[in-house]
């Protein structure tokens, strides 16, 4: 779904000064620090082109000791809530409803 061309012009879109893609507002990935940030819940797809850089990003969340909730998606490409499997679908929104309440409370 998402290819190195998709990838490529979002970030032309998003950033159209190459020089400001190494910033940490491009990729909090570039932050020297995330150890300020609150809970987190991560959720990459298998097959998603942007895997690599989901996971790297929970793994340097729990890193520097942030909570970090990290969910892998199975067999799926980016938009994995597309409704080929509703039940799965809602239990992974209802797993997100649930961390959002958890931590306004």
């Amino acid at each position: 779904m998402i290819t190195p061309g998709t990838i490529s012009l979002v970030r032309k879109t998003y950033f159209r000064d190459a020089a400001r893609r190494v910033e940490p507002y491009a990729s909090p990935l570039l932050a020297p620090s995330l150890d300020s940030l609150p809970p987190a819940m991560v959720i990459t797809a298998e097959r998603d082109a942007l895997r690599a850089e989901g996971d790297a990003y929970a793994a340097s969340l729990a890193a520097e000791g942030v909570d970090v909730d990290h969910v892998v998606v199975a067999g799926r490409d980016h938009y994995f809530l597309d409704g080929r499997d509703p039940r799965h679908d809602r239990a992974l929104m209802d797993r997100m409803a649930a961390a959002v309440a958890h931590h306004l409370r």
